[in-house]
């Protein structure tokens, strides 16, 4: 993946503060029905994302690369 000239590839890219804020409000509420997995793209800030839910349940979190978000050529950004 091509890296950006001013900052990380988007592999490894992480939240913002904004958004790790979110993703801890995510965990707070009980989560019902109780997943048996938590899945995710390899994408640092996704993982970010689904990590404190899945603290919160007990579980670690899976990821696959096959879970990526693709662009399709032409497609807007």
């Amino acid at each position: 993946m091509p890296r950006p000239a001013d900052g990380p590839d988007e592999l490894s890219r992480p939240l913002a503060a904004d958004g790790l804020r979110q993703a801890l409000a995510l965990a707070d509420p009980p989560i019902v029905p109780r997943p048996a997995a938590v899945w995710s793209s390899p994408y640092l800030r996704v993982i970010q994302t689904v990590a404190p839910a899945a603290h919160a349940l007990g579980l670690e979190v899976q990821t696959g690369w096959e879970l990526r978000v693709r662009r399709q050529a032409g497609a807007a950004r």
